[in-house]
């Protein structure tokens, strides 16, 4: 009993006194060989979904699968080369495939408690049923956090599954906040390189920029490995950690990693730097976003045909875009307005590639064109009403595009957007 508080007191002093993410800074600190190679693997996930559009739900399932595997080998990796350099005892961590294993599979359980409520939601036809896959949702996102440490308790303590699953509840139930302030930094840091990597292409249509900026997603995951396992670290019971034959100069070994933390580059993750740097990052999204939303589209437009009806209006457009292949255009980005941004329609009630065709469901295909869209808005005025509209204009998310006059249905209009190489008509 004396022996088992005198352990409790030992790891409850460690933590009062150890600053997890200085000791992270310090894991990456002696890690940095091998952090460009960490980011090229999960880098390459992202050049190939760049390069080879999925096409359909199953091609993008299996290769978010792909990415998702990629992304717990990099933990894995993280881990085990942790697990090897603090072992003292050999042989009592276990096989390291064993727990390459159970990491993924632990990975891959947690990722579908929290996909699968939110797909199920967005594709559930009652009524009732989205509330209740959100609320499953809710309720998968606290268990994940009290989960959240598996990757290194089954990285670094070894033993039974049912030992290894119990050792990842007490770490989550001894600092309930602990996850939570150990991915401020990661996502702050991510967000940011995200946000500067969009900038020159923030509607995505660039392929180089759009797969630059999903390829800087890895960050977060490695990041976020390296301050979780440290705040594990510090949280294992000391019982545990002698158990699993790690080094039995703890407090000297943690201590020389947190020195070296303090003093190196990566002396930036701690929640409070990481919220500041999430302050520059929102700035700089912001204004990704308006400039996004403020350019004209790259595709070229013309209006085909446009008709009013009682409380709507259709329109068929044809498009095309032999430079970004429709990358980064918003079929549901368009809405009629008057010239000054007065709203006309409700929004869109349906688009289609094929007239009475099935609703679109994401981006167009990645191909020059041309191709035709169909449109329907919805509105609240009369035919007699909207024929009788002269100020009625087609919108690209904040820019006007073309007048449309229906009374008079005239030629088709154009718009030809303004980007290298095109002059607007």
């Amino acid at each position: 009993m004396f022996e088992n508080q005198e352990k409790q007191h030992n790891t409850a002093a460690l933590e009062a006194v150890l600053d997890p993410f200085a000791i992270a800074a310090g894991l990456l600190r002696n890690d940095i060989p091998v952090l460009l190679p960490l980011i090229l693997v999960l880098a390459s996930s992202s050049v190939f979904q760049g390069l080879y559009a999925a096409e359909g739900w199953a091609e993008l399932g299996t290769f978010m699968s792909l990415d998702r595997l990629l992304q717990l080998g990099v933990v894995s990796f993280i881990v085990l080369r942790w697990r090897r350099k603090l072992a003292h005892t050999k042989g009592k961590l276990g096989s390291p495939l064993v727990a390459v294993m159970r990491i993924i599979i632990a990975g891959f359980f947690v990722w579908g408690v929290l996909t699968l409520p939110v797909v199920a939601a967005s594709l559930s036809a009652t009524a009732w049923a989205p509330s209740l896959f959100i609320f499953i949702f809710f309720i998968g996102v606290f268990w994940s956090f009290r989960f959240y440490f598996y990757f290194a308790a089954f990285g670094l303590l070894g033993g039974t599954l049912r030992d290894a699953c119990r050792a990842t509840l007490s770490l989550g139930r001894k600092d309930p906040m602990a996850a939570v302030r150990s991915l401020v930094a990661p996502i702050a840091v991510t967000a940011l390189v995200v946000g500067m990597l969009s900038y020159p292409s923030p509607d995505g249509r660039s392929l180089f920029w759009a797969t630059a900026s999903s390829a800087a997603e890895g960050i977060f995951w490695i990041l976020a490995t390296y301050t979780g396992l440290a705040c594990a670290l510090i949280l294992i019971d000391e019982s545990a950690w002698r158990t699993a034959g790690l080094d039995p100069y703890r407090r000297e070994r943690l201590r020389t990693l947190e020195a070296q933390g303090r003093a190196s580059r990566f002396n930036w993750l701690s929640p409070r730097s990481g919220a500041k740097i999430f302050l520059v990052a929102l700035c700089v999204i912001v204004g990704n976003l308006i400039q996004g939303f403020s350019m004209p589209p790259a595709a070229d437009i013309k209006v085909q045909k446009w008709d009013a009806h009682n409380h709507g209006v259709s329109v068929v457009l044809e498009l095309s875009d032999t430079h970004y292949h429709f990358r980064g255009f918003n079929p549901y980005a368009f809405s009629l307005k008057s010239q000054t941004g007065f709203p006309v329609s409700a929004g869109i009630a349906k688009v289609s590639l094929t007239p009475g065709g099935e609703q679109l469901s994401g981006m167009l295909p990645t191909a020059p064109g041309p191709l035709k869209l169909y449109l329907d808005f919805t509105s609240n005025k009369t035919e007699e009403s909207l024929k009788g509209l002269d100020n009625m204009y087609l919108w690209y998310n904040l820019k006007a595009l073309m007048p449309l006059k229906i009374e008079e249905n005239r030629a088709p209009s154009t718009s030809t957007q303004d980007r290298p190489g095109h002059t607007a008509e």
